[in-house]
């Protein structure tokens, strides 16, 4: 402990000299200039003011002894299933079609049993449906199912339509907070096709960004009481639509991450999937690559004939990310199985009543375990 309180003023001493004279660059008049594209190499002054922002979350966060994992994806690469691994619980909701549009910070909470999500940007998103409605109604002589052909689309126009849909700003439980997340994300996909933006005073300070607090199986066991563990879930591209304010939450986001976690799809290799994964790569990440990791999901549904884990690292660094991400940074998974794995250990640990999963093995119903109350796929108790 005292090593790391040590380690920790001798960071904050660092960080804070280096704000300081960053600081003095930005204050002095004629020494930055806005960008030029005759200079390959320069320091304008609005990226000046954005690494000052980001050493003041960096010092945050040194003080809190927190440590961010930021966890990015390609379309159906399975995200959110990841972090609920991460997690053991199912805390984030999955469909076929994005279900990321607004970032969300997944704090650990050591004897947190049932999730409770804060957030801090209900009025903002009440008036987003207020908006929502006033729009709908100079279309009400076209029916809904004809405006929105997605069941879940029509389904949230309808609640906002006839003034059923209210956001408050604290959830509790894991049905609330799945439906309340539904629900956002719901939202914010009908909002982007009748062209309305998320609202202004929506910053991209952490501090403004819904944050969810539950006991992570991975670090409840070990867990010392010292510091923060946090995930950051966060929209791919694929996830923004025409919103350029949420991508640039995201890119302002990214940078305050101790870690970025890109999950891509193995199933969707050597396909078209693989320009999505390098145009991740080049555009959206290119600058953070010195702590980037990816987790090629779905490994556990290769053939006997496919590639190793060898193969694939060397795949993806070498041939399709040109050498800007190790082959030691690259980890082939199963976010299912780590997800099962994860949580049926927090069942036996948290409830001890036997009962049968069906989900832990093929056929279902042969595996009985202690302690499984809940089978997150049929969705019954």
């Amino acid at each position: 402990m005292q090593n790391i309180e040590a380690a920790k003023r001798e960071v904050l001493r660092l960080l804070d000299q280096t704000r300081k004279v960053l600081k003095d660059v930005v204050d002095r008049p004629d020494l930055l200039h806005e960008p030029d594209p005759k200079q390959p190499r320069q320091l304008t002054t609005h990226e000046a003011e954005e690494w000052l922002s980001v050493l003041s979350s960096e010092i945050k966060k040194v003080d809190s002894l927190e440590v961010i994992f930021a966890v990015i994806g390609t379309v159906n690469a399975g995200k959110s299933t990841t972090i609920n691994a991460i997690v053991g619980a199912e805390i984030l909701p999955n469909r076929p079609e994005p279900m990321t549009t607004y970032p969300t910070l997944i704090r650990h909470n050591l004897g947190q049993i049932e999730p409770v999500l804060n957030f801090p940007v209900a009025r903002n998103f009440n008036a987003l449906v207020r908006r929502a409605k006033k729009t709908l109604e100079k279309e009400t002589e076209i029916p809904l199912d004809e405006q929105f052909p997605d069941p879940h689309k029509q389904e949230i126009a309808r609640k906002v339509l006839e003034g059923k849909l209210k956001v408050e700003s604290r959830y509790e439980g894991r049905a609330e907070v799945l439906d309340l997340l539904r629900t956002v994300n719901d939202l914010y996909r009908l909002c982007g096709q009748l062209k309305l933006e998320l609202p202004k005073t929506v910053t991209s300070t952490s501090n403004h960004l819904p944050s969810l607090e539950i006991e992570m199986q991975h670090i409840g066991a070990s867990d010392t009481g010292v510091g923060q563990f946090s995930v950051l879930d966060l929209p791919g591209p694929n996830e923004f639509g025409q919103s350029e304010r949420l991508r640039e939450i995201v890119q302002t986001q990214l940078p305050r991450a101790s870690a970025v976690v890109l999950v891509s799809d193995f199933t969707q290799l050597n396909t078209d999937a693989d320009n999505a994964i390098r145009n991740l790569v080049e555009n959206e990440l290119a600058w953070i690559t010195d702590h980037l990791f990816i987790f090629v999901n779905k490994f556990d549904q290769r053939r006997a004939d496919d590639w190793n884990e060898k193969s694939t690292r060397e795949y993806l660094s070498k041939t399709l990310l040109d050498g800007t991400v190790a082959p030691e940074r690259i980890y082939p998974v199963s976010a299912r199985k780590a997800f099962l794995a994860n949580w049926a250990r927090r069942e036996m640990k948290n409830h001890r009543r036997p009962r049968v999963c069906h989900q832990l093995v093929s056929p279902p119903g042969r595996f009985f375990c202690r302690g499984a109350v809940y089978c997150p796929a049929l969705h019954v108790e």
